[in-house]
């Protein structure tokens, strides 16, 4: 973001100079930076009528709509705001995470108009990573249990090498590193997915 780039300050006169260093990924300063930057696209797609989220540097726009085509129209003008900032800013999007999540009891997704974004395509998915929880196109969180119970699995095999019936680590150290290790993956995204241990099945809708 800061890359390549002309900056100007002020102290008693005006300096004028070229960005040596770029912010790195992990920088304090970046999402004070990053947030004074996109405040402005996000404020424009509210203000379109698109409901947007912002979180560090990922983006999500929310569009529903009876008719396929109505709703990738109005996703189609979202993308125009977007292109126009990201030319206006000098600013690019991560090909990667250009996808869309149709949510619809409709199975026959071939009429549906793909949005574009200077020249791509954006590819229809049946499942999203975003802020490392996994979203299916049910909108239940099936998925996201079945990766969370792989990931905690393959965790929880590592650490149970480490000791056994009368060798190995001490067993306040062993329930350290399950707090510490285990747990947290569990646990990871709770304060959002948590009311689905009130249903019988992960796979229930969210409106049954």
């Amino acid at each position: 973001m800061l890359g390549g780039r002309r900056i100007k300050a002020t102290l008693a006169e005006v300096l004028a100079g070229s960005v040596a260093r770029e912010c790195p990924q992990e920088g304090i300063l970046l999402p004070l930076l990053w947030s004074l930057a996109v405040d402005e696209l996000i404020r424009g797609l509210k203000e379109n009528g698109c409901y947007t989220l912002g979180y560090t540097d990922d983006i999500v726009t929310i569009n529903n709509g009876k008719f396929l085509n109505t709703t990738s129209e109005l996703l189609q003008d979202a993308l125009s705001m977007v292109q126009q900032w990201c030319d206006r800013t000098q600013l690019s999007m991560n090909p990667q995470k250009r996808v869309i999540l149709p949510s619809t009891q409709k199975r026959n997704l071939r009429r549906m108009k793909e949005p574009t974004l200077s020249g791509y395509t954006w590819q229809l998915t049946t499942k999203v990573r975003y802020l490392g929880l996994t979203l299916g196109k049910e909108l239940t969180w099936q998925t996201r249990l079945k990766n969370l119970m792989i990931k905690a699995e393959r965790a929880f095999l590592t650490c149970k090498g480490t000791s056994g019936k009368t060798w190995g680590l001490k067993p306040w150290v062993v329930h350290w590193i399950y707090t510490m290790v285990i747990r947290p993956i569990l646990t990871y995204g709770s304060t959002v997915w948590w009311l689905r241990v009130r249903k019988k099945s992960a796979g229930q809708s969210s409106a049954s």
